[in-house]
């Protein structure tokens, strides 16, 4: 857990928003869901998932991506490295 904490920080860092913060992190089977949440008005902002084994960090497929005006691709995205298609993997992995 706290590795994958360490990786969505490290991704939220590659984004260099700093109005966003990890708002918290979730362990489930197969990976760790992430809730990223802007710091002036903790509203809710997007999510990530983190892969369980690799250590990979993408945003959240779906709505999260499509229908997010102000964070996902079509509204100026600010969601970071990995958005279109692969994800972000920190050196070294989990």
């Amino acid at each position: 857990m706290d590795q994958a904490v360490d990786n969505a920080r490290a991704y939220l860092g590659q984004i260099q928003n700093v109005s966003l913060r990890l708002a918290r992190v979730v362990e489930f089977s197969n990976h760790y869901y992430a809730a990223v949440a802007e710091r002036e008005t903790d509203r809710h902002a997007f999510e990530l998932l983190i892969n369980k084994y690799t250590g990979e960090v993408f945003p959240e497929p779906g709505a999260n991506m499509m229908w997010n005006a102000k964070y996902a691709h079509m509204g100026g995205s600010v969601m970071g490295p990995g958005r279109r298609g692969g994800g972000w993997r920190r050196p070294g992995g989990l």
